[in-house]
């Protein structure tokens, strides 16, 4: 029996972030759409050489044709989720250039699997948090970051019926431990003052309470149908470092770090491997999700913590799929090569 491979990959939409508007109709966007476009096939060689059978990907910017796009180069079956595309109407709208979201890709030795009678109802997504709103390529309706998971069962002779769960968490920094030593140096140099200090403490908190919330419905809609299945598997860009709130609630629910299990916690954001497109961020004013009241010295703060390797890309998993054979990092550019993404992807393995 060949290897059996899940791979989780954000492919970058290569958009600034939050009130980052160009002109009037669109986000700001890092690059022109041809070096966009040969990101795009990089990324789409990198999933060939992967050669998983189900792959979890984030930030596909339209959804609808970069699902089109991968089932003509790896084949399968493509599900995608549209989480943040602004206000449209038959597809025209604001921002012009945004309609991006989530993917799973199922093809190779995974099989589409069905629940009982009594859980068929069972959403393939569910939005985890946001205001009021909806989203989608040809309507869309929101005006805040809305945040989704998919849910996909399948079946695998060795690993019976697995759920695969794929989601992009909250955009945010919390309490990381990196991030508090540089700001505590901060406050005691005098360069950010201790009241400015204590209120991004406090936004600080707000998105590691958003991000724990978001996993907390997973794991709700988990185990709905847990008895269902003989193995979970939850990935994606889950925006936080291992010590991070998240993680933590994801290890208290009996989930394994797939990674850490393997013993291979490489980073996935990687400023200094990948340094093309994170200088390229630098050199076109990325958007931190975190207030500097007109003060350089925090947004210097930001920065350096944003220059640190770091893992934030995981892979859990739980019954059938903690014994996990290899987990790999993949899409790091070659000496003087743009890589894919701002992004590695990880890739787990069971023979």
């Amino acid at each position: 029996m060949r290897p059996f491979r899940i791979a989780t990959f954000n492919v970058w939409h290569g958009l600034a972030g939050q009130g980052a508007f160009h002109g009037l109709f669109g986000f700001r966007e890092f690059e022109n759409r041809d070096d966009r476009e040969a990101r795009w096939r990089t990324a789409l060689k990198d999933l060939l050489e992967v050669d998983a059978d189900v792959v979890l990907l984030q930030e596909l910017n339209p959804v609808s044709q970069k699902g089109k796009d991968l089932v003509s180069t790896l084949g399968g079956q493509f599900y995608g989720r549209v989480d943040q595309s602004g206000l449209k109407v038959l597809s025209r709208g604001v921002p012009g250039n945004l309609s991006t979201g989530l993917g799973i890709l199922m093809r190779g030795e995974a099989r589409a699997a069905r629940l009982r009678d009594d859980v068929e109802k069972f959403p393939r997504s569910r939005k985890l948090s946001g205001g009021l709103g909806v989203t989608g390529e040809d309507f869309s309706l929101h005006f805040d970051e809305q945040r989704y998971a998919q849910f996909l069962s399948v079946r695998h002779e060795r690993l019976g019926r697995v759920l695969v769960v794929n989601t992009h968490l909250h955009h945010g920094f919390e309490r990381f431990p990196e991030l508090l030593r540089l700001l505590s140096e901060a406050v005691e140099a005098g360069r950010v003052g201790r009241a400015e200090a204590q209120d991004v403490l406090e936004h600080l908190d707000r998105s590691r309470d958003r991000r724990i919330a978001e996993v907390d419905r997973i794991l709700e809609l988990v185990e709905r149908v847990n008895a269902e299945h003989d193995g979970v598997v939850i990935g994606g860009d889950l925006n936080s470092v291992a010590t991070g709130g998240a993680i933590r609630s994801l290890e208290l629910a009996g989930f394994y770090d797939l990674a850490k299990k393997a013993g291979n916690d490489e980073a996935t954001w990687d400023p200094i491997k990948n340094e093309a497109n994170h200088r390229l961020q630098r050199m076109k004013g990325f958007d931190f999700p975190l207030p500097d009241y007109g003060n350089r010295a925090l947004r210097d703060v930001y920065r350096q913590f944003d220059l640190l390797p770091r893992r934030i890309d995981y892979l859990f998993g739980r019954g059938s799929v903690r014994d996990v054979s290899q987990v790999d990092v993949f899409g790091q550019p070659k000496a003087g090569e743009t890589g894919a993404s701002d992004h590695f992807g990880v890739v787990a393995t069971w023979i």
